[in-house]
């Protein structure tokens, strides 16, 4: 899993992923725009923990903003939501 910085974007690069995440840096916190995921299975799942323990290991908090009901329930499944804010 790689990072990518443009200014204030970042962007999560890796092997097998079809599609890159990205994300805004702010004031300290990373911040994730859910407000077009629509579903997330347990590979999706994986590597948002190794993203959040990436953050985490810089010392740089992250928040996942705009997520939906049902996305929100697997982070607490998956006790993912005990270590990011999510609304």
């Amino acid at each position: 899993m790689e990072i990518l910085r443009t200014s204030n974007l970042l962007f999560l690069t890796g092997e097998g992923k079809s599609e890159v995440f990205s994300g805004v840096y702010y004031n300290g916190t990373m911040y994730y725009d859910f407000a077009n995921v629509k579903f997330i299975n347990n590979s999706g799942i994986a590597d948002l923990i190794d993203l959040v323990k990436l953050w985490m290991e810089m010392g740089t908090d992250v928040k996942f903003i705009h997520v939906n009901e049902e996305i929100q329930k697997k982070f607490k499944d998956s006790g993912l939501d005990q270590i990011i804010c999510c609304e």
